[in-house]
């Protein structure tokens, strides 16, 4: 029969996976709020129109929040920090 204690470090390890999926997904959010006018911009002087370009951005955004829960702890990149 399994200890409590082993029950309490199992949650403890959810728990701490859980706030650092939320840091990704809030991380993920600000990029994307931070990219989104510059990006809505390029699209339209590509002469797609507003309703298409945020189509192409909502779709860009599911595609790369797939990619980061596959590549697990991998950093977001980090806008004005030099690499």
């Amino acid at each position: 029969m399994p200890s409590g204690r082993a029950d309490m470090g199992g949650q403890a390890e959810t728990a701490d996976a859980s706030r650092s999926k939320m840091n990704r997904q809030d991380r993920l959010i600000q990029l994307y709020d931070q990219l989104r006018p510059a990006l809505l911009a390029y699209l339209g002087g590509l002469g797609l129109s507003l309703p298409e370009a945020e189509d192409i951005l909502q779709e860009a955004l599911s595609v790369f929040s797939v990619v980061l829960l596959r590549k697990g702890n991998r950093n977001i990149p980090r806008l004005g920090c030099s690499a």
